[in-house]
């Protein structure tokens, strides 16, 4: 069994998230990812 890649974006505003969208966007369309936020 493959293990996914797991990501954490830690970002202590939530107008850092537009930033990161792009990435988020592209790590999201491979299954390989499993990605988590946490704001604040």
């Amino acid at each position: 069994m493959i293990s996914k890649i797991k990501v954490l974006f830690d970002l202590k505003k939530e107008y850092y998230f537009n930033w990161l969208y792009p990435l988020y966007k592209e790590l999201a369309m491979d299954d390989r990812y499993e990605i988590s936020f946490r704001i604040g």
